[in-house]
């Protein structure tokens, strides 16, 4: 049997994107899990390589109102306890920021990032990204880094873009998921 890669989505209409046909390619099964929709997060991480946690339209701060959030929340140390590679992106990131103990919050000007922006690694973060690239982006909020944390990449809107934890866990605010083909699921807005 193929090695599984979690994937952890926020609705239904989530597509796996670049990173799920990529992993495909590689021979990796996609257990994709909604908890949304009522599907369970694994107690343990013994037979999964790796999680990826995708963005939504929700907040990292709704725990109160959505109880799949603070389900999350609370999991997220599940996966970083085992040790298995952690990727979050977009609200994945910020899930993973909140977890960490940094604040996930809306622009102070009320700027939103929607649409392609450019993104600049920083010093450490040239040896992951080389050069300024624009990535798709759909945030309404972004993060403050984690306690010791190590910014990777900035951009214009939010700050913060991408960020180590430890040797296992990354988390990135760009919507690296995206493809022509999920830009233009007619899903994808509904």
């Amino acid at each position: 049997m193929n090695p599984k890669i979690l994937f952890v989505f926020h609705q239904s209409t989530t597509h796996p994107g670049l990173v799920g046909y990529l992993l495909h390619q590689r021979g990796y099964q996609l257990d994709i899990r909604i908890p949304s929709e009522g599907n369970s997060l694994p107690t343990t991480m013994d037979d999964h390589e790796a999680t990826i946690v995708f963005g939504g339209d929700i907040s990292a701060n709704d725990s109160e109102t959505l109880p799949f959030i603070r389900t999350e929340l609370d999991w997220i140390s599940t996966v970083l306890s085992s040790g298995k590679p952690f990727f979050g992106i977009c609200l994945g990131a910020q899930l993973l920021a909140k977890v960490l103990g940094a604040t996930v919050a809306r622009h102070p000007q009320g700027k939103a990032e929607i649409g392609y922006h450019r993104i600049m690694p920083t010093y450490a973060g040239s040896q992951y990204i080389d050069s300024q690239l624009h990535f798709y982006h759909w945030n309404l909020e972004g993060f403050e880094l984690p306690l010791d944390a190590v910014k990777l990449a900035s951009g214009n809107i939010f700050d913060n873009q991408a960020f180590p934890y430890s040797e296992n866990a990354y988390g990135v605010q760009l919507n690296y998921s995206f493809t022509i083909i999920s830009l233009g699921d007619p899903e994808l807005f509904n």
